[in-house]
């Protein structure tokens, strides 16, 4: 009965989708362009900065901190207890924060691997540019400051980087929050497109930089500074621990229109991939998509019909039609991009969980 049952409902999903496969969205590019403008402008990004560099450390810990007072010691604490041969300066930016944590931040001024940066605020990537101005360390590493690094981490990850001289390497990470002290670890089968639970060579960085003014400033992980890596590894060993908050700033947009951001970073940073002539990702692109979705989801539907007008324009400018075989949802959504079916784009991106089955 339940295979029954299994074969019913997949076959439902297929004509459901095979029906909205019909219409075919006759919305045009400068139309969605004005819609989303109206909605939500913005200015594009900057990836490049000026850069000073003198490497005094073999490494460079980069915490933007705004008001995490809760967290911010243990954080702290689990920097500055490395256990390692290797020399390390953390650099600390308060990035404007209203609560007790510059304060937290000063009581630690007087020890020799910690520097202190107060500033106005300007968002994360803001943050992170104002050290990256100054890079003092062979290699880079980026920390959020409610997180803990693993008291042998800067100890693997250079062992690793400077033996195989990488461009970039990363362990694995470990989630928890207040109500789940610790989730299962979590290992990577492919390089993350998170800042943080990696060391990268500095070199990587003197010509790229944070999108300021932007959410998800870190899709430049992905697309521009994994693309310019040669040599990447990746450790078995647990690295980071990664607090999850139902709180935090992306966490929250839900309907807020600061989500589209998303879809700017996607346009910006790919072209910019491009630009630099960078080996782009088809099945990565597509995934961005899926994540977009994800994360627009909620917006009015002439918002999301617009961003789906983009993303389409954005395929067939960047990437030659492929039809990919390694995932039938993904094989699907290329699909319904090249022959505009909004209404069955979006069936897909409810129903994805059981596309597969």
């Amino acid at each position: 009965m339940y295979i029954v049952k299994r074969l019913l409902f997949k076959l439902y999903i297929h004509i459901v989708y095979f029906l909205k496969c019909v219409k075919v969205e006759d919305m045009t590019l400068s139309k969605a362009k004005k819609i989303l403008d109206n909605f939500y402008p913005q200015k594009p990004p900057k990836f490049q900065q000026k850069v000073k560099f003198d490497p005094k450390y073999d490494l460079m810990i980069i915490v933007p901190v705004y008001n995490t007072e809760k967290f911010l010691d243990e954080c702290i604490r689990s920097l500055i207890e490395q256990n390692t041969k290797y020399s390390y300066r953390i650099v600390f930016i308060d990035d404007g924060s209203s609560d007790n944590s510059g304060a937290i931040l000063d009581s630690y001024s007087g020890n020799t691997k910690v520097e202190i940066i107060h500033k106005h605020n300007s968002g994360i990537a803001g943050a992170r540019n104002t050290a990256l101005r100054s890079i003092c360390g062979r290699y880079i590493m980026f920390v959020d400051s409610d997180d803990v690094l693993a008291n042998n981490a800067v100890e693997l990850l250079m062992d690793v980087a400077l033996e195989n001289k990488a461009d970039l390497v990363e362990g694995t990470h470990i989630e928890f929050s207040d109500t789940k002290p610790f989730e299962i670890g979590l290992q990577e089968e492919k390089v993350t497109g998170y800042p943080w639970g990696k060391v990268i060579s500095a070199e990587k960085m003197f010509n790229l930089c944070f999108p300021e003014g932007y959410l998800y400033e870190d899709t430049i992980i992905s697309t521009l500074l994994i693309p310019s890596c040669k040599v990447i590894n990746l450790i078995p060993n647990t690295i980071y621990y990664y607090r999850k908050s139902d709180t935090s700033v992306t966490a929250t947009l839900n309907k807020k229109k600061e989500s589209l951001d998303t879809l700017y970073m996607t346009y910006y940073c790919f072209n910019e991939a491009s630009k630099r002539g960078y080996d782009i990702s088809l099945e990565d692109f597509l995934n961005q998509v899926r994540l977009n979705w994800l994360r627009t989801q909620n917006l009015p539907i002439e918002i999301r019909k617009a961003i789906f007008v983009w993303e389409v324009e954005i395929l067939f400018n960047l990437f030659e039609e492929s039809f990919l075989d390694k995932k039938r949802s993904i094989w699907e959504l290329e699909k319904v991009l090249r022959k505009h079916r909004f209404y069955a784009f979006e069936w897909l991106m409810n129903n994805w969980q059981f596309w597969d089955i």
